[in-house]
């Protein structure tokens, strides 16, 4: 491994989706609020302990911030996983995979395969120690929670869900673009290990550039 490799840290978007606190999840936001006296209101019909309500209240708050953490960084596992697998498979590197290379390898001219794949990598190695971290710190908060119940977790889970729909729906896009990609490039050197003619090159090539045209208005 090149020293450029020993220095791959968690591309900034990744980190700065993870550690920031979105607008659904803050203490001022009404609905949130709404949801943390729904349970808070459970909790007090299902249990016989006393609970002092400010401390289930930012137990609740935190829970919610490990459930939504928990969440990006499994999307972003699934996303670039598929970068792991292009590059493996068939050495595609989508455009804007190498936009986040080079944007954080600005001294390297020279980027080849093997620094791609050690990249991806590297990245998934992170994204998995985030993810078990965040899921031991989940566990130890709701061992300590008197009264927590997969049904709060639920509920929270389903809140959190219905306000990330927008950045689920465009990671999954990118998922889908990036197996049209991959198929059509299977496609590509399937078509042409079978020796065509020159007007079948020509032909299948025209019908290529004009699936990725509609690849690149979708």
């Amino acid at each position: 491994m090149n020293r450029h490799a020993q220095n791959i840290c968690l591309v900034k978007e990744i980190d700065m989706t993870i550690n920031t606190i979105p607008m659904y999840l803050t203490k001022h936001h009404p609905p949130f609020q709404q949801m943390i006296r729904n349970i808070q209101s459970t909790i007090k019909t299902t249990t016989a302990i006393p609970i002092d309500p400010s401390n289930n209240k930012e137990s609740i708050r935190k829970i919610a911030l490990l459930i939504y953490k928990i969440m990006i960084i499994q999307a972003y596992d699934n996303l670039w996983s598929v970068y792991l697998k292009m590059g493996q498979d068939q050495s595609i590197w989508p455009q804007e995979l190498q936009q986040v290379i080079v944007n954080n390898n600005r001294s390297m001219k020279d980027i080849d395969n093997q620094y791609y794949l050690t990249f991806i990598r590297k990245q998934l190695h992170i994204l998995d120690l985030k993810l078990n971290e965040c899921r031991t710190q989940l566990n130890i908060l709701a061992n300590q929670f008197h009264g927590y119940t997969l049904q709060i977790q639920t509920t929270i889970k389903s809140y959190i869900d219905e306000h990330a729909r927008k950045f689920r729906m465009k990671i999954e896009h990118q998922i889908e673009l990036l197996h049209y990609t991959y198929q059509i490039r299977a496609l590509k050197l399937e078509y042409l290990h079978l020796c065509p003619n020159q007007f079948q090159v020509i032909s299948f090539f025209f019908l290529f550039f004009f699936l990725i045209h509609i690849q690149s208005i979708f």
